[in-house]
């Protein structure tokens, strides 16, 4: 039994590290489609257009959120043996 969790633990960190990768990529998406709708508002964009950065932001959002769920239960996975 105790194999599994050191096997549990080597996939939790990996699964962290990648996240983590994935989460960094997508703050750098989310940072330049904010810099757009900024470039959006000062030029008087169309109002469909600012909607549609809108709207792929919150997916950015819930993304990221949907990411740090899943580090969070690889921490928890990795704290197991502690408690």
């Amino acid at each position: 039994m105790k194999i599994n969790t050191d096997d549990d633990k080597i996939i939790a960190r990996k699964i962290i590290h990648s996240t983590l990768k994935m989460e960094s990529s997508l703050a750098n998406v989310l940072k330049a489609e904010i810099k757009i709708i900024k470039k959006m508002l000062d030029r008087n964009a169309d109002y469909y257009d600012i909607k549609k950065s809108n709207d792929s932001i919150r997916q950015i959002l819930h993304a990221i959120h949907i990411i740090d769920d899943r580090i969070q239960k690889c921490i928890d996975i990795l704290q197991h043996d502690r408690t």
